[in-house]
């Protein structure tokens, strides 16, 4: 009997030290794995060992291996930044479902973003900025907790998907110098939580929608670059809490509208390279805030 016993805690303890060894092999494994591509690398894991967190800065890695990170499924941040990879984005991206933060930057990405990244419904912050993205925006109307989408320099096309504007939490959305095309819809009005909006260097044409004076929380607005045309107006004027606007390189004619003098707050403001004409309204000469015009 004692020995059988004896037996018995033997086996209970081995099959413990078992366990406990396959839940720590989890966080050191992936720690081992992401030397491999870099030495500027971060990985933060949970007391049960589960990897939430992964940082490279610079390196390369393979499809492959980008597939294997974006597979550990309690990852709740994922940064790459100037790591070469030349892959895509695996359309089972979804199965983060925990997954808060997004950033792969500079790291080559081609392809589209998959339609499956509606699904990360804890999502918070995507930056998939200086890659080579193509193919038209996903809807993304059910990730209600998105604070910041940047997909700038990247080769994205198509018009402004109305999807976007029931983002109820959006602050930054920024999505200058891609292929973007039509014009810029009204329903942007409806984004009244952002605070800074950058549309520069696409191929927008039309005039600012009226419904763009909704925007109260804005601070920066970027249009340049564009081929936005007809007046101005005084839609922008009501943005009260702006301070930066950005709107040369585009075909705006008529005259500065004098009401941009009531933005107390405006330290910037570009008009150049358009067809405006007029003289700059005293209005502006009076802001001593804005310290570029």
């Amino acid at each position: 009997m004692k020995i059988r016993y004896l037996n018995s805690i033997i086996f209970q303890t081995l099959v413990l030290c078992i366990s406990v060894t396959h839940a720590e092999t989890e966080c050191d494994n992936v720690q081992n794995f992401v030397k491999d591509f870099s030495r500027n690398v971060s990985v933060r894991c949970d007391v049960e060992d589960r990897v939430l967190s992964i940082a490279i800065n610079e390196g390369s890695m393979s499809q492959e291996n980008l597939n294997y990170i974006l597979s550990l499924e309690n990852l709740r941040s994922i940064e790459l930044e100037s790591v070469e990879i030349n892959g895509q984005l695996p359309s089972n991206i979804d199965t983060l479902i925990n997954l808060e933060e997004l950033n792969i930057e500079n790291c080559g990405i081609t392809g589209e973003i998959p339609a499956t990244i509606n699904n990360l419904y804890n999502i918070k912050y995507i930056n998939l900025s200086n890659n080579h993205l193509t193919g038209q925006l996903p809807d993304m109307s059910q990730l209600n907790n998105l604070i910041e989408l940047e997909l700038p320099y990247n080769e994205i096309s198509g018009e402004i998907p109305e999807t976007l504007s029931a983002l109820p939490n959006l602050l930054i959305l920024s999505l200058g110098n891609n292929k973007l095309s039509g014009n810029i819809p009204s329903y942007i009005g409806n984004m009244k939580s952002l605070e800074f909006l950058s549309l520069a260097n696409n191929n927008l044409s039309g005039e600012i929608p009226s419904t763009i004076e909704n925007l109260k929380n804005l601070g920066s607005i970027d249009l340049s670059g564009n081929q936005l045309s007809g007046f101005i107006g005084d839609s922008l004027s009501k943005l009260d809490k702006v301070f930066a606007i950005y709107l040369q390189m585009n075909n705006f004619s008529g005259n500065i509208p004098d009401s941009l003098g009531q933005l107390a707050y405006l330290t910037s403001l570009n008009l150049s390279y358009n067809n405006l004409s007029g003289i700059i309204p005293d209005s502006l000469k009076n802001l001593q805030s804005l310290s570029v015009l």
